[in-house]
């Protein structure tokens, strides 16, 4: 198959540093000069939130055992304790087992107070969620672990939970792992982002108060190979080709056809759309390797085959903040047929849906196959009886195709 395709405690923070503000009017800023590394105020060899404090009561006149001075400017301002902030939104989060409250062996330990540190408090390793969001008869801990395409572990992935903001957001951490409280109970989608890789998706069952361990994941940069497409461009056909991909399957190339006339327009979360006639397109293949499956953008249907994935994008639609490119006319996809299926046969299509966390079914394509050039036009028979058929609309515009790109004759090719 192929498929193609904040809240009280914030306000209280802002009007603090309001305060150090006016203070630092009348206040001369201390000057220091200590042995720590820059940032880590209160010396304990690594920076968190603590250290967040720690400079702001030096600021007011307390003493820093370690680095207060972030920016390194040789004064401790308020400039220090954005330069801390900046630096917190880059880090991971720590390994829960580093940062949890001793258990108490004397009484009962259950679920939701083994695990609420990840939520609560100063510096939790979940973001984002609102006091009571979390029940204690029904919380559960989502586990996994993210990484690339070479099975590296990928820190900083963020990780939500689709159409659920309520439980805010955690990100991986150095070794890839990350932790989730939510509320068990039925079927969750979790997101997986980050910038420079495309998403993915995996949806998981959640009981009641339990851990449940996610399939490895693993995020898959973008294409290099860009294209640049001119939709007010006069030529009967544009071409959009992804890098050559090579592995055990054999060598294939994605390829986008843009007829003349095309319109494009964008789609923003919000419905709002705007017209656009210049793209940059990129088309990144998941299905590559042994480690395919677990890079693919979600899950199969168990009545869907696991074959060939791309993702064909646009680095405008991202630009301008949209979800979405819409044409006014279909656009033709083509590959080489190195999956072997007899030429005339349909090829199963669809395309995953994020907003949605599904996939959906589309018009099936079709294997065609070059059985000569004529005129340096190619001569095709979709239909598998061997003898090239008559021109039609397909045969037509990948005439036009092949007249920009040569193949073969005796070349099998997905449409």
């Amino acid at each position: 198959m192929i498929y193609l395709k904040a809240g009280d405690a914030g306000r209280r923070f802002h009007c603090f540093i309001y305060t150090i503000c006016c203070l630092l009017l009348f206040l001369a800023p201390p000057h220091v000069s200590h042995g720590a590394a820059p940032g880590d105020a209160n010396n304990d060899g690594k920076i968190s939130r603590a250290d967040v404090t720690t400079v702001i009561d030096h600021i007011l006149g307390a003493t820093a055992p370690g680095n207060p001075d972030c920016n390194t400017d040789s004064v401790v301002n308020v400039q220090d304790v954005i330069c801390l902030i900046n630096i917190l939104s880059t880090l991971p989060p720590p390994d829960p087992g580093e940062v949890a409250p001793p258990i108490d062996p004397t009484v009962a330990t259950t679920v939701a107070g083994a695990t609420e540190f990840i939520y609560t408090g100063s510096n939790p390793i979940q973001t984002g969620v609102a006091a009571g969001t979390i029940e204690p008869r029904r919380v559960a801990v989502l586990r996994g672990k993210v990484m690339d395409r070479d099975e590296n572990p990928l820190p900083l992935v963020n990780l939500t939970i689709l159409n659920h903001p309520e439980y805010g957001q955690t990100k991986s951490r150095d070794d890839g792992m990350f932790d989730m409280a939510v509320n068990g109970g039925g079927f969750l989608t979790v997101n997986y982002e980050k910038s420079g890789y495309l998403p993915a998706q995996r949806q998981v069952s959640v009981p009641w108060q339990d851990y449940v361990w996610l399939p490895d994941v693993i995020l898959i940069p973008v294409d290099t190979q860009v294209t640049p497409i001119d939709l007010t461009n006069p030529d009967p056909l544009q071409v959009a080709r992804g890098s050559v991909v090579t592995d055990n399957a054999g060598s294939r190339q994605a390829t986008l056809l843009f007829p003349q006339g095309t319109t494009a327009t964008l789609v923003k979360a919000d419905g709002i759309t705007q017209g656009i006639t210049t793209l940059s397109v990129r088309a990144t293949e998941y299905t590559v390797g042994s480690n395919g499956p677990k890079a693919m953008p979600a899950e199969l249907p168990p009545t869907s085959g696991y074959t060939y994935c791309v993702e064909l994008t646009a680095d405008e639609v991202a630009a301008a903040g949209a979800v979405d490119v819409r044409f006014d006319k279909p656009l033709w996809f083509y590959l080489e047929d190195f999956i072997g299926f007899p030429v005339g046969s349909a090829v199963p299509t669809g395309y995953y849906d994020r907003q949605r966390g599904q996939w959906i079914a589309s018009q099936n394509g079709r294997v065609l196959k070059i059985v000569a050039i004529t005129g340096d036009l190619a001569d095709l028979d979709t239909d598998g009886d061997g003898v090239a058929d008559a021109v039609d609309q397909l045969s037509a515009l990948v005439r036009d195709f092949i007249n920009t790109i040569t193949y073969s004759p005796q070349r099998h090719r997905e449409r």
